[in-house]
């Protein structure tokens, strides 16, 4: 009888080992890959301008998640680092434009640019505030950018 017990709360003891032993270590795999995300492009640079004034306005996304405020297609002042998830989102859009039929070099009143660089290839984009619907996929990488960016500044 003792027997039973021991071996009852011998299998008890390495079933709950297993048991934690598996959960812990699931965690750390997801948490891995979450650090090893590694951006499709080196960066990005995006901007806005014209009006009336003229003024022009560019920022660079590094790979790195850092983004920065532009003079002279130089990073000069660090914003912000932002957060994965918007890295992860910003990539995707980013596949999807490129790999769309989307080229423009339009500018009107309100002009917008893009440029993404991925290995040694620049995919440069130039749209104007009318533009027809076929700009819409830089629109959206656009507008996730900005969006960003303008988060960045609140922090």
């Amino acid at each position: 009888m003792n027997s039973d017990k021991f071996n009852f709360f011998y299998w008890l003891i390495l079933l709950l080992t297993l048991f934690f032993s598996a959960s812990c270590k699931s965690e750390k795999s997801v948490a891995q890959a979450d650090n090893e995300f590694q951006a499709g492009f080196k960066f990005i640079d995006f901007g806005y301008g014209g009006g009336f004034a003229g003024t022009y306005n560019y920022y660079r996304l590094m790979e790195n998640a850092n983004l920065w405020k532009l003079e002279n297609d130089n990073p000069t002042s660090r914003i912000n680092q932002i957060p994965k998830a918007d890295l992860i989102s910003i990539d995707i859009l980013t596949k999807d434009l490129i790999n769309s039929d989307f080229q423009s070099n339009m500018r009107g009143n309100m002009t917008y640019f893009l440029t993404i660089r991925i290995d040694t290839t620049d995919f440069e984009y130039i749209w104007k505030e009318e533009a027809d619907p076929v700009a819409h996929k830089a629109s959206v990488l656009f507008d996730k950018l900005d969006e960003v960016r303008k988060n960045s500044l609140k922090n």
